[in-house]
């Protein structure tokens, strides 16, 4: 079967574009597809990579909200003035409190 079509498309010059233009129609479909997954890959990893960056960021700003809170209540400050000094709330600073 593949040797008469061969031989059709070699006889018709007709025949031989069309073959030629339905490869190039399904190569060009195989890039685009490779090209878009590439593409998405890349886009994915990128915002993941922000993602992680982000909640690192907000990790460490808590835990230095906290390391100060604790070092005011070892140093006996009063609740209003870690309030004011570490950004956390009320609670937060009496139930680091009770954890200590």
């Amino acid at each position: 079967m593949a040797t008469e079509l061969l031989q059709k498309i070699s006889r018709d010059e007709n025949e031989r574009a069309r073959f030629r233009s339905r490869r190039k129609f399904r190569m060009d479909m195989e890039h685009n597809i490779i090209a878009a997954r590439d593409e998405g890959e890349m886009k994915g990893r990128i915002e993941g990579e922000m993602k992680g960056r982000m909640e690192g960021e907000m990790k460490g700003r808590t835990e230095g909200r906290i390391t100060t809170a604790k070092n005011m209540l070892d140093d006996g400050e009063p609740i209003e003035k870690i309030i004011k000094y570490a950004g956390l709330t009320r609670e937060e600073i009496e139930n680091l409190r009770e954890t200590d």
